[in-house]
This record gives C-alpha cells, sequence and structure tokens, in this order.
C-alpha cells in the first residue's frame, strides 16, 4: 500500500512538471493611458497631453491612436512609433462628432491601453464678420452696381472672401471675390440674375467663420411693381385734410440714369365732392405743407392732384443719381381736402412701378 502511494505521487508531480513546461503562464504585461482625464474638453488646434505608465515588459516603443466613440473603425493614428517614455503631445487639427479616446498600445498591438472618453470641439472663433450691405428686401437688376459692406469683430485676417449665395440652393453659391482686403466694402455688378432671393457672404478665405446680408434679389432688366391697398375714412370739413402715410417699398430699390418711375392711384370715392392729391416722399418726414414744400428742397416731389384716377411719372438722370445716390427709399402719403362737412369712404390701391 505504502509502494503505491509514493507512485501515485511521483506520477503527479510528473504530470504537473509536464503541464509547465507546455503552457507557462504569461509575464503581466499593461498600459494603462492616465490622460487625457475622462470629460476633458478640447479646442481643434490645442496640444492635448498624453501620459501612461507600463507594467511588465512592454517594449521601447509605442503606438498612438485616437478613436471616435460613434465609429471606432475609423480611428486616426497620431504617431505610429514613439519611445515608450510615459508621455506625448498632440495638436489635433480638426474636431470629432461625439466623444473620443486615445489608444496606446505595443507595435504589435498585442497590448492595449484606453484613456477616458473625451470632446474635441470645433475651434472658438477669434473673430466675426457682420455683413450690412446689401439691404434686407432690397432689388437689383442686371447691370446694377451692388454695394457691399461689413464690419468685423475681434481679431481679423487681412482678407476676406465675398460669395453670393442662393436661399434655394446654397449649396450653388458663386464666389464674387475669392480675395480682397478686409477694408469693409467692396463694389459688384452681377453678370447673371438669380431665381428667388440671395445673400452676401464674407467670411474667411476658407469659410470656417462667415456672415451673411439679410435676403435681398437680383433680377434681369425689366420693371417691378408695388401694390398698396387703401381703405380708410375721412372725415371731412371745410378745407379738412388729412395725411395717410402707406408703407416704405421695402427696405429701397436702387436705379440708375434712365429708369422711371410710375405712380398711379386707382382709388373710389364715396360720396363725391372730394378731392385729394398724392405725395412721394423721401426720406420719411413725416407730411409737409402742401403749398410750401415741393421738389425744390429735395424733400418731396410735386403733388398729383385732380381725379381719382391719375399717373404721375418721374425719370431719374445721372445728376439726380449723383446727388442723392441710387438707392432710393420711397413713401406715400395722400393728401386730401373738402368743402363740405362729411365721411368720405376711400378705398382702392396705388400702384408703383420701376422701370430699369
Amino acid at each position: 500500500m505504502k509502494k503505491k502511494t509514493i507512485l501515485g505521487f511521483l506520477s503527479l508531480c510528473i504530470l504537473f512538471s509536464i503541464i509547465f513546461a507546455i503552457d507557462p503562464m504569461p509575464p503581466l504585461r499593461v498600459i494603462i493611458v492616465t490622460s487625457p482625464a475622462a470629460n476633458a474638453v478640447y479646442s481643434a488646434g490645442q496640444a492635448i497631453a498624453i501620459h501612461w505608465t507600463c507594467k511588465g515588459a512592454v517594449g521601447s516603443t509605442v503606438k498612438i491612436k485616437v478613436v471616435p466613440e460613434i465609429e471606432p473603425q475609423a480611428a486616426q493614428v497620431i504617431i505610429a512609433s514613439t519611445a515608450n517614455d510615459g508621455a506625448h503631445t498632440w495638436v489635433n487639427a480638426a474636431a470629432f462628432p461625439g466623444k473620443v479616446w486615445i489608444e496606446v498600445q505595443t507595435p504589435d498591438g498585442q497590448v492595449k491601453g484606453k484613456s477616458g472618453l473625451f470632446t474635441i470641439s470645433p475651434p472658438v472663433p477669434q473673430w466675426a464678420v457682420y455683413v450690412n450691405r446689401p439691404l434686407a428686401n432690397s432689388a437689383y437688376s442686371l447691370g446694377q452696381s451692388v454695394p457691399i459692406a461689413w464690419n468685423c469683430t475681434g481679431t481679423p485676417p487681412a482678407s476676406v472672401r465675398i460669395r453670393v449665395v442662393p436661399d434655394a440652393a446654397p449649396q450653388n453659391a458663386q464666389v464674387v471675390s475669392a480675395s480682397t482686403a478686409n477694408d469693409g466694402s467692396f463694389s459688384w455688378t452681377p453678370e447673371a440674375s438669380f431665381q428667388g432671393s440671395v445673400r452676401i457672404e464674407v467670411g474667411s478665405l476658407n469659410g470656417s467663420v462667415t456672415g451673411k446680408s439679410g435676403p435681398f434679389t437680383i433680377s434681369a432688366a425689366g420693371t417691378q411693381t408695388y401694390t398698396f391697398p387703401v381703405n380708410r375714412v375721412f372725415h371731412g370739413g371745410a378745407w379738412g385734410e388729412f395725411c395717410d402715410p402707406l408703407q416704405y417699398l421695402g427696405n429701397g430699390f436702387h436705379v440708375h440714369a434712365g429708369s422711371r418711375l410710375t405712380i398711379r392711384r386707382n382709388l373710389a370715392i364715396t360720396p363725391a365732392g372730394f378731392q385729394f392729391c398724392t405725395w412721394v416722399i423721401f426720406p420719411n418726414n413725416g407730411c409737409p405743407n402742401p403749398e410750401t414744400e415741393g421738389k425744390a428742397n429735395g424733400t418731396c416731389w410735386p403733388l398729383t392732384c385732380g381725379s381719382q384716377a391719375a399717373t404721375w411719372e418721374h425719370v431719374y438722370t445721372a445728376q439726380e443719381i449723383a446727388e442723392s445716390g441710387s438707392l432710393i427709399k420711397l413713401k406715400l402719403h395722400l393728401y386730401g381736402t373738402s368743402r363740405t362737412v362729411a365721411d368720405y369712404q376711400i378705398s382702392g390701391n396705388v400702384q408703383v412701378t420701376i422701370s430699369q
């Protein structure tokens, strides 16, 4: 019995010796990434300090990658091989959607260490641009100069890019100037019309910082008509009068020498016995006295009195444009008189047409 026990013990020892000889336990190898810290936030272009420690025989060099959480297969190699000294500084060139982690690994990829998740956001702009010309809702035609004006805050670059961007199809934006001095003004004469409204975009040469104007239109040479409804009751009296401001024609329109402005009054008045006039005033300066105000002082054009349906025309001259500029802002007023005390119902419209 004693002999069998000794033989069994010897067999067990031999078995363990064979197992350890065939499959020895591998040495411990670990990489621990300590920086960037979890939930840290960096901006694109900002230096990021990467730190790690190792246990075991990891090797003299490591490989470092940045891995997006939402798409790990799109990992980018920061450096393919660097000394395994526990520190590396990386200046990231671009932002990433969502969060990322840093991965430090052995050259064969067998041992890996990961940082906590952190964020790399777009860089904070060092400047901003605001486009204040062309005015919103203004209208231009082919061959007509479009003034572009802007101002900047912060530390802007010396040059900017200017584009015209259709509201309906921003992807079809056209370059007005690929690079021009950032001096706040530029004059552009469009060579093509656009369907619908467009905007002027001023920004950095690479498009990372931009500002846009309000919407305006660029149409083929032709006519534009604005219609203003009129519907009011006037309480008449002995030479009573009223001043009924209608509205501006948007934010104005641009004309050139030879442009024709036509104002037609289409109004019905009941009962009869009321006489009225139409004023064209620029800019809005209230209701002037019709007996003293006139075109001579540059604030009010002549009255057109008489019938209920009347038309008044004016053709712009080069001298007028040189004196007052090409941007015209009109405000219409109606002026009425009556020799009898009565209430008059006035309805209809006033049409303004600009023929370029």
